[in-house]
């Protein structure tokens, strides 16, 4: 009864703090410190990552120890864990978006950059998300940027948007500072 206890506490404990940490990530976005317009990917994935990683060493090196039956399973599964911290390190060090007064320029996960204007966007939707509103522009050039709009300031883009769907042209350079 006890040990019930104990996981529906721990379970709620963490909950609770996955909880805190969207809400702390949505309310402080995480801007890069080189160019404070590149909004970048939670904290908490490199945190998350760095974890992974670490652990991930010592259960290495007690797989190589451990019986003959065991082994295999154990290397797996921390070569596994290695995998996943190293795969968020890289996710985190590449991805990034920027709004400009002209221009969008972001980075994709796989850290192939790509920018466009708000004149060559040709098609633009909203759809609902467990995690928020996600929006999807894309280009008449192909390229194409999804990502949820209520985590990410991107109310140049919305602005353009507005403007795009009021007067039927793209705003100009300074048209919408009035």
């Amino acid at each position: 009864m006890l040990a019930v206890v104990v996981h529906i506490a721990v379970a709620a404990i963490a909950g609770w703090l996955a909880v805190e940490a969207a809400h702390y990530a949505r309310k402080h976005p995480n801007r890069d410190r080189r160019d404070p317009r590149r909004l970048r990917l939670m904290k908490i994935l490199p945190i998350g990552g760095w974890t992974l990683l670490l652990l991930s060493i010592p259960m290495i090196l007690l797989s190589d120890g451990s019986r003959d039956d065991d082994r295999t399973a154990m290397a797996i599964a921390s070569f596994a864990i290695l995998g996943g911290g190293i795969l968020f390190l890289v996710m985190y060090r590449n991805w990034y978006v920027a709004f400009g007064d002209e221009e969008v320029t972001f980075r994709t996960l796989a850290g192939v950059t790509r920018s466009f204007r708000y004149s060559d966007i040709a098609d633009y939707s909203v759809r609902r998300s467990d995690q928020g509103p996600m929006l999807t522009v894309r280009t008449a050039l192909g390229v194409r940027l999804s990502l949820n709009i209520r985590m990410y300031d991107a109310s140049p883009l919305l602005a353009q948007l507005q403007f795009h769907q009021a007067t039927g042209r793209w705003a100009i350079r300074g048209e919408l500072r009035r």
